[in-house]
């Protein structure tokens, strides 16, 4: 079977020029189908395209090519992501704590007023998981590395491979079959091996042959 390697950071060309770098992949977190790219356009005032997979021509090693044209990029959604901080108190419902003096009150009375973050989402489903290049990539006994890249098959987009990043200044990539992917989230993927076993994955080049 086919496969697509999607690469972090990978140059995405429409039909005629450069059009930006994916910066975010999309995944539905029931199936670990691979839905859509996140690209990011622009230098000066940049912004992030939501592009469905489908419209990928072709990905190969740091280069993806899409189906389209650059001028049908505009028919797209945006993306945005916004951090919105919510507090929340402990005082019964009765008080109004907005009426309250803190400064008047002993400190055993303060209430707590307890802060939850939320991600507010636009141009992708509420449900979506979103991983990045700050997805850690965790196995039994601690963290070995950072997310690089996605693997999918051709047909139907289906997640087979991870591969992470070691290193900063030599980096080396290493792949791993999700079969040994035990629970995945935006922050991290968790394998069920440990770091001895890991040290023995495949080193990943951009020349893969999937």
């Amino acid at each position: 079977m086919h496969h697509l390697p999607f690469k972090l950071g990978a140059n995405v060309y429409g039909r005629t020029k450069h059009c930006g770098q994916l910066t975010k992949i999309v995944i539905d977190p029931h199936n670990w189908q691979l839905t859509d790219l996140i690209i990011e356009e622009g230098l000066l005032f940049k912004r992030a395209l939501v592009l469905p997979v489908s419209r990928v021509k072709e990905s190969v090693g740091q280069t993806i090519t899409l189906t389209i044209a650059n001028e049908q990029l505009r028919q797209f959604q945006v993306f945005d992501e916004t951090i919105v901080e919510k507090g929340a108190s402990d005082w019964p419902a009765t008080k109004s704590v907005g009426e309250i003096e803190y400064a008047s009150l002993p400190a055993a009375n303060i209430p707590n007023l307890a802060m939850t973050r939320e991600k507010t989402r636009l141009g992708v489903r509420s449900d979506a998981m979103i991983l990045d290049g700050n997805t850690n990539i965790t196995c039994l006994d601690g963290n070995i590395g950072h997310l690089s890249h996605v693997i999918a098959a051709a047909k139907n987009y289906l997640i087979s491979d991870l591969v992470f990043k070691q290193g900063t200044l030599f980096p080396k990539y290493y792949i791993v079959s999700t079969h040994y992917v035990d629970s995945l989230s935006e922050t991290q993927a968790q394998i069920g091996i440990t770091s001895a076993k890991a040290e023995q994955l495949p080193e990943y080049t951009f020349l893969h042959n999937r």
